[in-house]
């Protein structure tokens, strides 16, 4: 693995523990309520990430890669990435980069989607296992 990957997977691989951590929060939802300038129009009910979970968006950045996610988000392997931790915990580099791109960018079209993977634990599983391969102990 070359060290600029190596160094990527490192700072997503930081926060593992605080993700992991019980109380850890993700976000919130912001219900539906009339827009400030116009109370006839009401907004869609969304979510925001914490100050934490958006700085783990952002060092994730680093492993995103341009792809077609929409049709390998259905495959068994993005699911089994995705339900399964013990093949999260085995998942490679292009594997890990393959699953943070398709939840950020699902995230654009499903609101919440990535509240929901940090909920389920998808995300801080993705940060334990860049962890691993940052730290050259990874197969």
């Amino acid at each position: 693995m070359d060290e600029g990957l190596r160094v990527r997977l490192r700072i997503s691989g930081a926060f593992a523990d605080e993700l992991g951590a019980p109380g850890f929060v993700a976000g919130r939802w912001h219900r539906s309520e009339p827009a400030r300038h116009d109370p006839g129009v009401w907004t869609m009910p969304w979510f925001e990430l914490s100050d934490r979970a958006e700085a783990f968006v952002r060092a994730l950045g680093g492993i995103l890669e341009p792809f077609e996610w929409t049709a390998w988000l259905p495959t068994p392997e993005a699911q089994a990435l995705y339900h399964d931790r013990e093949v999260l915990a085995a998942a490679t580099p292009e594997q890990l980069s393959k699953l943070a791109t398709a939840i950020i960018r699902s995230d654009r079209f499903t609101e919440g989607a990535l509240g929901e993977a940090f909920d389920v634990g998808v995300m801080a599983a993705i940060a334990r296992r860049a962890g691993t391969w940052s730290a050259g102990s990874a197969r």
